[in-house]
């Protein structure tokens, strides 16, 4: 969770309102879909939102997702700030969604398709259409 900022231009598109320019921006320089990169925004409004940025989190907060457990990590925040369960979880999720960022834009992840699966039916397949044509009787 080192950088979580937003590109500058992005940051520049937000403070001028334009939520819009920020996505497609946020797009092109991370490489992210559109998708993704409205997921982002959305979180880093909800984020200026509750008023807690960049560093605002506690170091057993930080700690709590380094080790992926975000359910601690909302009940350490909500005790700690007062917070609704709601605000937490988006306050959370926000973080995370900042996070995966910079993590996401130098990696393109590719979906797992099963790919071992489908050589087995395609074997299982050509071993049917060879016993049916052998089996000619």
């Amino acid at each position: 969770m080192q950088d979580e900022r937003l590109p500058e231009q992005v940051e520049q598109a937000l403070q001028r309102g334009e939520t819009i320019e920020a996505i497609k921006l946020l797009s092109r320089s991370s490489g992210l879909g559109l998708v993704e990169s409205k997921a982002i925004i959305d979180a880093r409004l909800r984020l200026d939102g509750q008023h807690l940025h960049d560093g605002e989190l506690s170091t057993e907060e930080l700690a709590a997702l380094r080790e992926g457990n975000k359910i601690l990590a909302v009940k350490l925040l909500r005790q700690r700030r007062g917070l609704s369960l709601k605000q937490a979880v988006d306050v959370i999720e926000g973080r995370i969604a900042l996070a995966g960022t910079r993590r996401t834009s130098s990696t393109v992840e590719r979906p797992r398709s099963g790919g071992m699966l489908w050589w087995l039916v395609f074997v299982i397949a050509c071993g049917w259409v060879a016993y049916r044509l052998l089996r000619h009787d």
